[in-house]
Parts: C-alpha cells; structure tokens; sequence
C-alpha cells in the first residue's frame, strides 16, 4: 500500500513541478485534499455537506447528500493551480545546472535574475463512490495532493539562497453518517490511511550544483520527511428547521484524531496537520425548485482550528 500511495503522490509532485497556471500557495491552513468545489466556496462545507469531500470537513454531512441522485462517482478529479512564472525558474534552473563550465556561477545567476520572487503550485485528485440510503450515507476512495511553494532570496555575500517547502498527502478513506430524529440531527464518522511527505528546506547554490546527479535521491535520504499511519474525523450537524425556507444549519466537527505526525530518519516526530476543531453555519434556502441553480443555493461561514493549534500561525483570516 505505501509503495502504491508513494507512486501516486510522486505523479502528483512532478505534475507540479511541471504545470502551470494561476496562484497559489501552501503557506495557508494546511489540508490533507482540497475539493474544487469547495474552494470556489471560500472553503466553507463544515455544516454545508452533501458530497464526499465532507470527510475532509465533517463527515456528518454524508447523510446530507441528496437520495434522488444515486451513487456519486468522482473518477480521477484532478484540479491544480499554479504560478505563471514557475516553468520559466525550472526551465532557467535546469539550464544552468546543464553548463559544463561554472556551474556554480550559472546557478547564482539564475538566483539573481529571481531575486524576491516565489513560485508555488499544487494538485489535487480524488477517486470516490459515495451514495445516500433511506438514513445513512458513506463515502469511500482514494485522494492525493501535492503542494510546493519557493522563493529565492538574498543569502550571505552576493550568493542566492533558495527556500523551498513542499507537501505531498495520498491515502484512502471509508466515512459513513445518518441522520436521526426527522433528519434533524446528523452524525458521522471517518478514517483515513495516509502516507505523507513533507520538504521545508532552504537550498545553496552549491548545493544544487553538488548534487545535480543524485538530487531525488538526496531529498528522499536527506532532505525530505515520510512517514504514514491512521487518523479519525467524527462530527455531527444540527438542522432544526429542515423544512423551512431557510433551513439553516450548525455544524461542528474534530478533524485529525489522533494528530498526523511522521519521523525522519532519527526517529524525531513532525507534527504535519494538528487536530483541530472546527465549527460552521449555514443556510440552504429554497428560492426556484425548478432552477438547477436555484434549488440547491448554499450560503455559509466556517471557523476552522478553533483552538488554535496549528501554532505556525494564529492569523484568524485564515481559519475563516
């Protein structure tokens, strides 16, 4: 199974490193996967649901996935944003470190002509089968994410330094809900495997240069973080009036139980996503039912960490 999730994940990094499109970065609340969907959302689906990205957020809101609609199928959903300049650093880059002569100046001037810039770019896939039954509704698959993010900056001397963090997540997940008293109280429940690897390193020219015929294999020995292993997600979702107009909704969820840690080579543990608590409303109302884009408008604000323990950053803007 690791070696399947590796293969994957490794996909996923080189599809990074060689795509292109608009901004993005991972220097934002960390996520095992991110649901397009969702994002075009803001991010919001705490107490929203009805889909299989609700693992990801609250599973409760499995048994909110419309009945009518059969099974959800999601084969190889594949989303990713990237930075319009990334391909022109690894084109420039990979030129430089094929000089035959200087290498090491080729490089530092390649960290010159990038000075202060960041590069960043991540995917994201996902293969599901999900259905909603009379009261119960489940999810199951396999997702991936791959995430990088760089910037070149001035080091010591005139010599360039290139800071680069990168994030790769796949593994499978089973989660399944029901809705109890009049489908006003919604309970669920998931775990995940998941093989992660993470890369927060700040490169030297020299460095590059030095290891240019063995650089995959000096990141995975040296450089880079892997490791794997379980975590549980639980939550429930509170709609008191679910046949009103608005139908609004409450949502609270315990995401990352126990937290998702991995060793390096040392045996020293690297917290990758803390466990997090995270609550959400939401309103669903019924304007057209005979609108497809009507019947089903969402509108919600979530609070993500509310504890705060993810302590890289205690920015609130980022867990809204």
């Amino acid at each position: 199974m690791k070696k399947i999730l590796s293969l994957v994940m490794c996909i996923f990094f080189l599809i990074v490193l060689i795509s292109t499109d608009s901004r993005a970065t991972i220097y934002e609340y960390p996520k095992m996967f991110r649901d397009p969907e969702i994002t075009a959302m803001g991010g919001v689906n705490v107490a929203i649901g009805g889909t299989s990205s609700a693992v990801f957020h609250n599973p409760a809101g499995l048994s909110l996935m419309k009945r009518k609609y059969g099974f959800e199928v999601r084969l190889l959903d594949l989303s990713g944003a990237f930075s319009t300049n990334i391909m022109d650093f690894a084109q420039d880059m990979l030129d430089a470190l094929d000089t035959e002569n200087d290498t090491l100046s080729a490089v530092n001037d390649v960290f010159q002509d990038y000075m202060g810039e960041t590069f960043s770019g991540e995917v994201d896939t996902i293969i599901s089968l999900a259905k909603k039954h009379k009261s119960v509704g489940w999810a199951v698959g396999i997702f991936g994410r791959a995430a990088l993010a760089e910037a070149v900056h001035q080091g010591f001397g005139s010599a360039g330094l290139l800071d680069v963090r990168s994030e790769e997540f796949g593994g499978v997940f089973f989660g399944i809900a029901s809705d109890f008293y009049e489908k006003r109280l919604h309970l669920g429940a998931d775990v995940k495997y998941v093989y992660a690897g993470i890369m927060d390193h700040t490169f030297r020219a020299s460095e590059l240069v030095e290891h240019t015929d063995d650089f995959l294999d000096y990141i995975k020995d040296e450089v880079a973080k892997y490791g794997g292993g379980l975590t549980l997600d639980a939550g429930v979702i509170f709609t008191p009036f679910p046949e009103s107009f608005l139908n609004p909704a409450i949502g609270f969820s315990v995401l990352n139980i126990p937290e998702f840690k991995i060793e390096d080579q040392s045996g020293n543990s690297t917290l990758i996503i803390p466990r997090t608590f995270n609550v959400g409303f939401a309103l669903r109302p019924r304007l057209l039912k005979n609108s497809a884009f009507l019947q089903d408008c969402k509108i919600g604000i979530d609070i993500i960490d509310i504890t705060q323990n993810f302590k890289e950053d205690k920015d609130w803007g980022k867990r809204l």
